[in-house]
């Protein structure tokens, strides 16, 4: 069967569909990157995604080095509040570095975990213009 991908448990396969709903309606660019936030019951990952060039600009995660020290021991929230803050700050390095006259404002879309059809886009001003 083409197309068919065989999942092994409902958990997954409800995830799965979550993902392909959103992924048909929300796309990053350069400019403005999609951000893909996974969370196990462990750990939190996030990724900065430009689709039209098929690259990960940025990511984050609780076992990165220079975050490791720094959650030990807080709770989830926390840990996830923390891995978000340094992929803002690795994304606004990005900008900064390839920053234009006219590009002040990075912004991520992001799709809300509890209405994944709503959007919900932040927007972060360079270091240049605070």
């Amino acid at each position: 069967m083409a197309g068919h991908i065989k999942v092994a448990t409902p958990k997954l396969r409800k995830r799965l569909k979550r993902k392909v709903h959103i992924r048909l309606r929300v796309t990053g660019t350069s400019e403005r990157p999609r951000l893909s936030v996974f969370r196990s019951s462990r750990y939190a990952y996030a990724q900065a995604i430009d689709d039209t060039t098929g690259r990960v600009l940025a990511s984050a995660s609780e076992l990165d080095a220079s975050l490791k020290d720094a959650v030990a021991g807080k709770p989830k929230k926390e840990r996830a509040r923390l891995v978000g803050k340094v992929i803002g700050e690795k994304l606004m390095g990005q900008a900064s570095r390839r920053s234009c006259s006219t590009a002040t404002v990075s912004s991520i879309t992001v799709a809300s975990r509890s209405s994944p059809t709503a959007l919900v886009t932040r927007a972060w001003r360079s270091k240049e213009t605070r």
